[in-house]
């Protein structure tokens, strides 16, 4: 497993609630078919824009984000409350 090195994630606060203290992280990684190398330019540009337009709609944060050619690393923080595999299949 790859390990995000120091410096390129933001600081891991936690989520303080009434009742409670939590610190929920995931990691995504897409690949596009075949991994063709598409995530370039604009195409790039706009799938950034995208994902954290996604991420305010989910009151999530995105903590490290890298676009490659080939592929793309996220790592975010959600709340408890956000189900990760019914909110995160609607991104672009």
């Amino acid at each position: 497993m790859a390990m995000i090195p120091r410096g390129m994630v933001k600081s891991l606060n936690h989520r303080h609630k009434t009742t409670s203290v939590t610190l929920i992280n995931y990691h995504f990684v897409w690949i596009p078919k075949r991994r063709k190398k598409v995530l370039t330019g604009n195409v790039a540009i706009r799938l950034e824009e995208l994902l954290y337009e996604k991420s305010k709609d989910l009151d999530c944060e995105i903590l490290a984000l890298e676009i490659m050619e080939d592929h793309v690393h996220l790592f975010l923080s959600c709340p408890p409350t956000r189900n990760r595999s019914r909110g995160w299949q609607r991104l672009p």
